[in-house]
């Protein structure tokens, strides 16, 4: 099978030059002047307020959007280039808010082969696919159970096995835990971390919580339209009184571990997970 991907020797997975979208029927300008360069095999945390474009930059990443100006290519290839556009689609698969949304067929294997079936993949490869997606999420027992009877993070997690039977080389996923509750968002974080890790998909990773970024290799944070910050998590999250200034808050552990500061308990101010906290706070204790 041709490679749809070209090998990262060649290429980043997304370069974005000079981009700005338009609403026609607003004439409002949701994006501006987006200069952005995501590596292959890179975790990219995207953050910011509702309304700052971070859906309509996810889109313009898989060709769902074109840009009213600047340029945007995935793995080389043009988004407006017609010849590429279809590749463009199968190199960057999506994961949108809704796992019902997403859901096409009355049995799981069958709505994960969905997509490699309709573009004509051979039924022997298109079973080798299935089975592979499905134990790359941890799916592979629910093969002939009913969509509808799964958790929501099941469903989802059956959502981005649908979108990795078109092997896909980038995987961008839109709020995609946002209707989830705690242990659904946390399997499907999981997920992803372990797709990243382990098979160097390239992920973009839009959220609104701020403790699914913490493993990030960079985040870039949005506001009206523009990259505004962008850095490692423990570079940005420092910087507290930013970050409020752009309606954001940083992870609960490092919340916590400046009110115990504010308090004269010494620990130190990049914290960013529970493990550090914990391990802060009985470093403390054995100086005390």
């Amino acid at each position: 099978m041709d490679r749809v991907c070209v090998e990262k020797s060649m290429t980043d997975m997304i370069d974005m030059r000079n981009v700005s979208y338009r609403y026609e029927e607003d004439g409002r300008d949701v994006l501006q002047n987006i200069n952005l360069t995501v590596h292959t095999g890179e975790f990219v945390c995207v953050l910011g307020h509702n309304g700052c474009g971070k859906s309509t930059l996810a889109k313009l990443m898989n060709g769902l959007f074109q840009p009213t100006a600047g340029t945007v290519l995935v793995s080389g290839m043009d988004t407006r280039s017609e010849n590429d556009i279809f590749r463009v689609r199968a190199c960057a698969g999506m994961v949108f808010q809704n796992p019902d949304n997403q859901t096409v067929a009355t049995v799981v294997e069958e709505d994960v082969a969905f997509g490699p079936e309709n573009i004509g993949v051979p039924q022997k490869e298109l079973r080798d696919r299935v089975d592979r997606a499905l134990a790359a999420v941890g799916m592979s027992a629910y093969a002939k159970k009913e969509p509808h009877r799964l958790s929501g993070g099941q469903k989802q997690r059956v959502a981005i096995a649908g979108v990795l039977a078109m092997e896909p080389k980038l995987l961008i996923l839109d709020e995609a835990t946002a209707m989830l509750d705690p242990r659904g968002r946390e399997e499907v974080l999981s997920t992803v971390k372990k797709l990243n890790r382990e098979k160097q998909i390239t992920v973009v990773w839009i959220t609104h919580f701020m403790e699914e970024t913490v493993e990030a290799d960079r985040l870039l944070i949005m506001d009206q339209g523009r990259i505004c910050l962008e850095g490692t998590p423990r570079e940005l999250f420092a910087h507290t009184e930013d970050l409020r200034a752009l309606k954001l808050e940083t992870p609960p552990a490092a919340q916590i571990a400046q009110t115990l500061r504010e308090h004269g308990i010494d620990v130190p101010n990049d914290i960013l997970t529970p493990e550090e906290l914990t391990d802060a706070l009985w470093a403390f204790r054995s100086k005390t």
